[in-house]
């Protein structure tokens, strides 16, 4: 919270996907999955966040997605549940900015 990690994991993937975007944009969506339920959870505490959550993402690929309906269409093979990310940002509860990629 704050400058301060509130959660991390680190696991491999049960999903065989066919790129990288699809890979991320499902990471994505189990992200904020949990981030929902930390803000239930720090809601039912009496700590309210009321801030636009931040994804930081550094795949082009996976904002497009994210953020374009027609891009959509052409990535019919991702699972329909990944999409809550999408709802999320269309409802603005959740922002996607780009960040670079340091090698």
């Amino acid at each position: 919270m704050g400058n301060n990690l509130v959660s991390w994991s680190s696991k491999k993937q049960h999903v065989v996907s066919h790129s990288s975007i699809e890979a991320e944009y499902h990471l994505m969506a189990l992200a904020t999955a949990e981030l929902y339920w930390i803000r239930m959870l720090f809601k039912e505490l009496g700590i309210c966040i009321a801030s636009t959550l931040t994804f930081w993402c550094d795949n082009i690929g996976v904002i497009t997605l994210v953020s374009n309906s027609v891009f959509l269409a052409r990535k019919k093979h991702v699972e329909i549940d990944y999409h809550f990310i999408r709802e999320k940002v269309c409802s603005c509860d959740v922002k996607i900015q780009h960040i670079l990629k340091l090698d």
